[in-house]
């Protein structure tokens, strides 16, 4: 088996880049993923994140990426998605 070096790099920014501040809750957040594919070649996805003022977000990633919300396992059932969108929270 072979490991190639990989790269991951998320740069986020709220409304625009010239919005100001960079700070704070907000339905307007997006974050850009830098990383490499299983066959070597470098992607880009964004992901529409929500901040919430408790430190907790959502978010949402591309589905021509990640794929949709809900899919199928290998025994058929229905199941969700964990790289369409996930939440999480930050130390506050």
């Amino acid at each position: 088996m072979v490991f190639r070096r990989t790269f991951f790099r998320t740069r986020c920014h709220k409304g625009t880049r010239r919005t100001t501040p960079q700070v704070g809750a907000g339905e307007n957040w997006v974050c850009v993923e830098a990383f490499e594919r299983p066959d070597g070649v470098a992607a880009l996805a964004d992901y529409d994140v929500s901040v919430r003022t408790d430190g907790c977000f959502v978010a949402t990633g591309p589905t021509q990426l990640v794929g949709p919300a809900q899919m199928q396992a290998v025994d058929g059932r229905t199941i969700v998605n964990p790289l369409a969108e996930f939440d999480a929270c930050f130390p506050t």
